[in-house]
């Protein structure tokens, strides 16, 4: 079976969540979330977000069709699959107020924004997920810095994606479908003539 966005969305942020720091987890994050509003270059993330740092905060992206128009022709029964490949970000942010050094690469007990970003590629790049077209896995698609001031907060957004079939779309392609084929294989004519005799029959039906 297909997954859905909605499963693909809950096995990245269950993921992501084993990256929360705890009594039981040394994980990096003080703050694992998902997240739905503004963030821009300018302002990056809101205050109460800066307050709860280091932080990843999960947001969905968009999700992109793949192939002609959006299909592909990929069965047997040359059925129209539309594959979309779906792309999500992770806002990785650091508040620290002694300067880019210590943000950037950490101090004693605080980790730097590079280590964070790097824990949260390791954890999700390569992520298997059932369901997935063709058993493909969460790809990388890119790291970069997204909003960055210095003396107050690091944000580095991590994209990510993952292709699936969208349920429920399958439709015949145009053209005649591969419906089955008949076969029979017979002895090469005698010198003396006669009919040639059948030594098998094959079948082959897709219905």
């Amino acid at each position: 079976m297909a997954a859905t966005l909605d499963d693909i969305e809950g096995a990245i942020f269950a993921t992501l969540q084993t990256l929360l720091r705890s009594a039981a987890t040394p994980g990096p994050f003080v703050t694992v979330d998902r997240w739905a509003g503004e963030v821009t270059q300018a302002d990056g993330v809101d205050e109460v977000t800066l307050g709860k740092s280091p932080s990843a905060l999960l947001a969905f992206e968009e999700s992109v069709p793949e192939g002609e128009d959006g299909a592909e022709t990929e069965t047997l029964l040359r059925d129209t699959e539309v594959i979309e490949r779906h792309v999500f970000r992770v806002y990785v942010t650091v508040k620290d107020p002694r300067g880019i050094p210590a943000a950037t690469k950490g101090t004693v007990g605080q980790p730097g924004v590079l280590r964070c970003a790097r824990l949260v590629k390791e954890a999700l790049a390569g992520l298997e997920i059932a369901g997935l077209a063709g058993g493909d896995v969460v790809r990388l698609v890119q790291h970069r810095p997204w909003s960055i001031v210095a003396g107050s907060h690091y944000t580095h957004i991590v994209r990510l994606s993952a292709r699936a079939s969208l349920p429920a779309t399958t439709l015949p392609a145009p053209g005649v479908p591969f419906t089955g084929m008949d076969a029979n294989l017979t002895d090469a004519p005698s010198d003396e003539g006669g009919t040639p005799m059948p030594l098998a029959g094959v079948r082959i039906d897709t219905a």
